[in-house]
């Protein structure tokens, strides 16, 4: 991985983003268990498992704050405009991100703590799905550029 340019940190902070919401897709649907938990369940490798996570969310966190940053100096515009959509995709993108950082620092989840229910899960599941889709299929179309 080279980032020699913002073009370059911007394509994989957005590709990161979007692995991380497919990963709260699957965790979702597993009723809220990070996958990572799931495939790796021995108690042996527990300790390992709860570094990479918090690393992971952390690293989430992170790249979250960029993309916001990015959109703010952008003149608040992703995929080359203001569109309601895009807005929204977006925001439902960076927001979890920002709160699991938060995750690994404080150690609890802010979103988690609100509501926590089977029905919620599934509803989530779902608008995260759409939502990964979707800023895909904008973000291919925009030459695959988030910030122009």
């Amino acid at each position: 991985m080279d980032l020699k340019s913002t073009n370059d940190l911007e394509r994989y902070s957005f590709l990161w983003s979007e692995f991380r919401l497919i990963m709260t897709v699957l965790a979702f649907l597993l009723g809220g268990v990070p996958v990572l938990s799931v495939v790796l369940p021995f108690p042996a490798l527990f300790g390992l498992v709860s570094v990479v996570l918090r690393l992971a969310w952390l690293f989430s966190g992170v790249v979250s704050v960029y993309l916001l940053y990015r959109w703010h100096i952008n003149q608040m515009r992703v995929f080359g405009g203001q569109s309601a959509l895009d807005l929204a995709a977006f925001f439902i993108c960076v927001v979890p991100g920002i709160n699991l950082g938060l995750v690994s620092i404080i150690g609890r989840n802010i979103g988690l703590s609100l509501i926590s229910s089977p029905i919620f899960f599934r509803v989530m599941a779902i608008v995260y799905l759409v939502v990964a889709i979707y800023l895909y299929a904008r973000w291919n179309a925009s030459g695959k550029k988030i910030f122009s």
